[in-house]
């Protein structure tokens, strides 16, 4: 059952992946346009084809590198599910990993290749986040008060603290990301935005470092950070940190 579940939420996080990779050549390609238009007359006119061309772009544009990220993507995530504590023993548990794997996996791709995370998908990690504790109410009474209480220090800490970080650092963390990271927390509890945090922002120094030293990046670039995170929480279910 375990083999078969991992399976569907790899295939699951695939589409979604690619499906992520689309909506950010859509992005990509919308952004040109208003670029364009702006440098022409400051307008953009409404001309059904943009969209269509956009969709084109998204759709039919994918390229070799974002398959390779979408597949990546699917793999890692149906481990780390697959790794995940509690992972077919308790659904709710098992729900609260697919579904946080697979939506940060999706804000990841996203971040990366457009450096910004869509309010709509941040918007649907806390609407899930509020639906898995109605299932922990339902379901799981004898452990509610203190999931409920492990998710609302979660969202606080994982929003305020990383609020507080972005304010310091001037833009160096985005909105985006804290946006994010605090629906983790809501839906997935204070322990997975500590570790998961944790881990991905060493192994966010280690590819600065790595990249400064071959010169893909100056110090004055910004890097992207979900997909650290996103890194970071897939290294904190494989080891059963939380």
């Amino acid at each position: 059952m375990n083999y078969i579940i991992t399976l569907i939420c790899t295939i699951t996080g695939f589409c979604l992946a690619t499906l992520s990779c689309s909506i950010s050549n859509i992005r990509i390609a919308g952004e040109n346009q208003k670029s364009d238009f702006s440098k022409k007359d400051n307008t953009l006119p409404k001309n059904p084809t943009l969209l269509l061309g956009a969709i084109k772009s998204g759709i039919l544009g994918i390229t070799a590198k974002q398959w390779t990220a979408a597949a990546v993507g699917a793999v890692l995530t149906g481990f780390a599910c697959f790794k995940a504590p509690g992972f077919c023993a308790d659904n709710i548990q098992t729900a609260k990993s697919i579904v946080c794997c697979e939506l940060v996996m999706s804000a990841a791709i996203i971040d990366f290749f457009t450096k910004k995370i869509p309010n709509k998908l941040n918007l649907t990690l806390y609407i899930a986040g509020v639906l898995l504790l109605a299932a922990e109410f339902i379901f799981n009474r004898g452990n509610f008060p203190l999931r409920l209480e492990a998710s609302l220090i979660g969202a606080g800490v994982g929003f305020g603290f990383l609020f507080i970080m972005s304010l310091v650092t001037k833009g160096g963390m985005g909105m985006g990301d804290v946006k994010l990271i605090g629906g983790v927390g809501l839906a997935f509890g204070i322990a997975a935005v500590i570790y998961s945090l944790m881990y991905g922002m060493v192994i966010c120094l280690l590819a600065a470092v790595v990249m400064l030293i071959t010169g893909r990046k100056k110090m004055k670039d910004k890097i992207p950070f979900c997909p650290f995170f996103y890194l970071g929480m897939v290294l904190a279910l494989t080891i059963g940190t939380f």
